[in-house]
């Protein structure tokens, strides 16, 4: 089977340098667009974008970080990669993203990032995923 190649233009690159690499993503039903961390271990939703969706929360989990370490809810939600044609199981690790400014609702982290080759080209703002 051929692997699964998705190439995708940031808005620009402007948009790119200033706000990190990206992936759309679904969460909940709900479209929105991810950012690619490839320092972050997990994937995280943030914790008001999953309430507004109505996620139940399903245990916790201890996140650690540069500024420290927490406890934080994990939920029961969908979520869904369209352009790779995969999804993460739930529970789905909780963040406070919003609430610390961060721009992204959503993170896509090593968990999922650790099955494809990410190559970004700054200059011209294309994002190239391949994987299995």
């Amino acid at each position: 089977m051929p692997p699964i190649v998705a190439e995708y233009q940031a808005p620009s690159t402007h948009f790119l340098l200033n706000h990190g690499p990206h992936v759309p993503v679904s969460v909940g039903g709900r479209g929105t667009v991810a950012l690619l961390d490839s320092g972050s271990r997990y994937s995280y939703v943030d914790m008001d974008f999953a309430a507004d969706l109505g996620a139940g929360r399903e245990g916790r989990h201890t996140a650690r970080g540069a500024t420290g370490t927490d406890t934080y809810p994990a939920f029961n939600v969908s979520f869904h990669i369209p352009l790779l044609s995969m999804s993460l199981e739930p529970p789905i690790r909780g963040l406070p993203l919003r609430e610390q400014e961060h721009f992204w609702r959503v993170i896509v982290g090593r968990d999922i990032l650790k099955d494809y080759e990410l190559t970004i080209d700054w200059r011209s703002g294309r994002i190239r995923l391949v994987g299995p």
